[in-house]
């Protein structure tokens, strides 16, 4: 993520969550693999090693583990227990939600494609071709 759109995440209030290790990503996988959910695509690991996560307001890219929500009583569930959530909904299957916000689920597929995904009805609103769009678009809401 360029310095520009840390900046202006930062400005809004972003809280970045510390870095994860390769190691931890590698089990996440590992684990998602597992479930018969798709692996991270290289830019979201990417953005895990340099910064672990990223929550504004109550927009979440989840962490690789579960976290102490700062400055509230919880405790922000990680990515991995996020999808062992979700494995009985068949509309997911083969998805990994990386990231959520009121109104919509952000995930990848084993293609690396990246998708904004209603919460309610589980229909795919939207397919990105960039990481950093897919998650700008996440956290925006967290704003409102």
């Amino acid at each position: 993520m360029n310095n520009e759109k840390i900046e202006h995440l930062l400005k809004s209030g972003a809280l970045f969550l510390p870095a994860a290790n390769e190691r931890a990503i590698v089990l996440a996988n590992s684990a998602f693999q597992q479930m018969k959910a798709s692996t991270l695509p290289l830019a979201v690991s990417n953005f895990y090693m340099e910064h672990g996560g990223v929550i504004l307001g109550d927009a979440c890219m989840f962490p690789i583990d579960d976290v102490d929500r700062p400055g509230r009583s919880y405790i922000l569930p990680g990515i991995i227990k996020i999808n062992r959530e979700i494995l009985h909904l068949d509309t997911l299957r083969g998805k990994t939600i990386w990231g959520q916000n009121q109104f919509y689920f952000f995930m990848c597929d084993a293609t690396g494609s990246l998708y904004m995904q209603d919460v309610l009805t589980l229909s795919v609103l939207r397919k990105y071709g960039d990481f950093y769009q897919a998650l700008s678009d996440c956290l925006l809401v967290g704003k409102v």
